[in-house]
């Protein structure tokens, strides 16, 4: 597949042509059977007229082909999500290396920015596992069921807002945290989380208390990582207003 892809990118060649990119789940060598071929072609300038949207049948695949412009992807911040396509997308153009180093700069964040976006996720996490132990006092096992499931999803995302420039996609993200090896602590209370639910009550107090342990385990990383004290993180509502909303 890569051998067609880099002949129909050598195809579209142009002076307005800043690079092609290869993203999504081809890309990252795990599709399945029916899935898509994710082209993203970045222009320096706008086609006029706009053309249509694009397709074509690649490999015996469908493509789906999408148009960025340069200019708005070197001054737009993007979020943890963009990064991730970015970032895991394969280069099949870039006549002046101009992509590459586009991404390499995007992918540079400042360790403010690498704070906040821990923070931010682990709010979210402290915030998913009060709700949990909310529903749980309230005798309500599904909604306690689904918000350990949020539990387990925010802890993925402040791992790798601590170790990584991005964050996957929710449908990449238990793959992602799997390959990524973490900390057996972590690993085992995100599976144990995801397994099938049980409304049960005493299997819902067990599950409780592995999502503190979790919330501790993420507390912990985060502390290590940026130098911030376990107590200030206890007190999380107070760090709240510095992990601003983040555009995920």
């Amino acid at each position: 597949m890569e051998a067609e892809l880099l002949e129909w990118a050598h195809r579209r060649r142009a002076p307005d042509i800043a690079g092609i990119l290869w993203e999504g789940s081809t890309a990252r060598g795990v599709p399945d059977p029916e899935a898509e071929i994710d082209l993203r072609i970045v222009r320096r300038r706008a086609p006029q007229p706009p053309g249509p949207p694009e397709a074509a049948v690649i490999a015996g695949r469908r493509a789906h082909v999408r148009h960025s412009l340069l200019e708005e992807l070197q001054q737009t911040e993007w979020t943890p999500y963009v990064r991730y396509s970015f970032a895991t997308a394969r280069i099949l153009l870039d006549p002046d290396g101009q992509l590459r180093r586009l991404i390499e700069r995007q992918l540079h964040l400042s360790d403010d920015r690498r704070r906040d976006e821990a923070l931010f996720w682990y709010c979210e996490l402290r915030s998913s596992w009060q709700a949990a132990r909310r529903a749980f006092a309230r005798g309500d096992g599904s909604d306690c069921a689904y918000s350990l499931t949020q539990v387990a999803e925010a802890a993925m995302r402040c791992y790798f807002g601590c170790t990584r420039d991005w964050v996957p996609y929710r449908k990449w993200l238990a793959h992602e945290f799997l390959q990524a090896n973490p900390p057996h602590g972590l690993r085992s209370g995100v599976l144990q989380l995801l397994a099938l639910p049980s409304h049960d009550v005493d299997a819902l107090r067990g599950r409780l208390e592995v999502g503190r342990q979790l919330v501790e385990g993420c507390r912990d990383l985060v502390a290590r990582r940026f130098g911030i004290s376990r107590g200030r993180l206890d007190g999380w509502e107070a760090i709240e207003s510095q992990a601003r909303r983040l555009p995920v």
